[in-house]
């Protein structure tokens, strides 16, 4: 095959190329749900250590949520969301 550029994804039949396009899709749908999952994980291990390093100052906390209103609480979520995207979307840009 000398000098030409061979693509063997061009030859296939058109029902092994759309499998391979499907695998593809799959793999990667995978690796997301795979970044998902580690995140979720990782929010897991960050409260865990907070309630066993601190667990009195974590009890304040619950009891400080409690006293707030609803729309301070929702608010303070909102911002904090806003910002965990904003910081995503630097890392992965």
């Amino acid at each position: 095959m000398g000098g030409f550029l061979f693509a063997p994804n061009a030859l296939a039949p058109p029902d092994v190329r759309g499998a391979r396009v499907e695998q593809a899709r799959v793999e990667q749908g995978c690796v997301k749900m795979s970044d998902f999952a580690t995140a979720v994980a990782l929010v897991l291990v960050l409260e865990g250590l907070l309630w066993a390093v601190m667990p009195d100052g974590m009890k304040r906390a619950a009891m400080m949520a409690l006293s707030l209103e609803n729309s301070q609480l929702r608010h303070g979520g909102l911002v904090a969301a806003a910002l965990g995207v904003f910081v995503i979307w630097l890392m992965r840009g």
